[in-house]
């Protein structure tokens, strides 16, 4: 099923304000998600509308919260998301920090107990588009499906980690990766799709290489990126986004999951160092884009570019849905008395 975005967007507002949220948080949790799903990455997309639907339903999301200050210093701050929308307390989260890099050149907000924070590239973006760097770490307790390096059984999230860089002049440069093999939302898509996934991506219950998305959720795990290197990355991610914030680490007595966030912003527009930072990051940016492609078809591209060609295309021409995605839209538009879907 293809679907124009705007519908989607409309449709989705309209389900999360009949399931309880307010017409803002409604708007903003569905625009999240269709942006997700315009750049190309639908496991943190359309796909979850039905999933954060099923959270509500479990008290693991709580409509209406806002990110609450635990405390504030002149370059760093600390929120409590109550479970509340991730598109919310994290945009709350988030825009704090931005202000106060704007005002002291640099700063560090944490965030815990956040619904899922959706595509944490966004948060990077948002930075980006405010003249800043950032850097993004986020773990989930209770969503152990990670096997460390040379272990069978998980120990970590998925553990997403994102950087944005501002280009004067040009599109900023947006990294956005699991320190997993692949995301879980990934996984899910392809089960859905009675896919198969590449080899050396996922591990059964028994500690045994699989292609099967299923097994990841019958007791399975997903390998980390890189071996070793993605372990520790995403170790580190624990330690800062669950340790560091409050929220906590991942736990086998952490049921149900959410997001915890460290953000760092370092503002680049307001120092001595602003004109020269944009030349040379100018300068820089194009010189690796016209190194020679290895396939003179095909140019060079920088993070970022996949999404936004993707984007462009799916605005033109609508976002896919899997079968059981818009059977489980379909559902929840019958279940609140919302007319057929789509």
């Amino acid at each position: 099923m293809i679907v124009a975005a705007d519908k989607l967007r409309v449709f989705g507002g309209r389900l999360f304000a009949a399931a309880g949220c307010a017409a803002k948080e409604a708007m903003l949790v569905a625009d999240a998600l269709v942006e997700a799903s315009l750049a190309g990455h639908d496991s943190h997309g359309v796909v979850r509308f039905p999933q954060y639907l099923e959270a509500l339903d479990r008290g693991e999301i709580v409509a209406n919260r806002h990110a609450e200050l635990l405390f504030e210093l002149p370059a760093l701050a600390m929120f409590d998301g109550g479970f509340g929308f991730g598109q919310v307390v994290g945009r709350e989260a988030v825009e704090r920090g931005i202000a106060m890099a704007r005002s002291s050149g640099a700063a560090v907000v944490g965030l815990g107990r956040s619904g899922h924070l959706g595509r944490i590239a966004e948060w990077a973006k948002l930075a980006a588009d405010a003249g800043q760097v950032s850097l993004h770490f986020v773990n989930v307790p209770g969503g152990l499906r990670v096997a460390p390096y040379g272990a069978r059984e998980p120990r970590f999230g998925t553990n997403p980690l994102a950087a944005g860089v501002p280009v004067p002049g040009a599109e900023p440069i947006i990294l956005d990766l699991s320190t997993a093999a692949v995301p879980v939302g990934r996984v899910q898509v392809a089960k859905n799709r009675g896919e198969k996934l590449a080899p050396g991506l996922l591990l059964d219950r028994d500690g045994r290489p699989t292609q099967d998305p299923a097994a990841v959720f019958e007791g399975g795990s997903i390998l980390p990126i890189a071996g070793h290197r993605g372990s520790g990355l995403s170790l580190v991610a624990e330690m800062l986004a669950g340790a560091l914030t409050g929220g906590g680490a991942s736990a086998p007595t952490r049921k149900f999951l959410y997001n915890n966030m460290l953000s760092i912003f370092i503002d680049t527009t307001n120092t001595v160092h602003a004109a020269k930072y944009a030349a040379e990051a100018k300068r820089f940016v194009d010189w690796v884009r016209a190194s020679a492609p290895t396939d003179p078809e095909v140019p060079v591209a920088l993070p970022g570019d996949r999404s936004r060609r993707v984007r462009a295309e799916r605005a033109r021409n609508g976002i896919p849905l899997d079968d059981v995605t818009a059977r489980k839209l379909a559902d929840a538009a019958k279940r609140f008395g919302l007319g057929a879907f789509p």
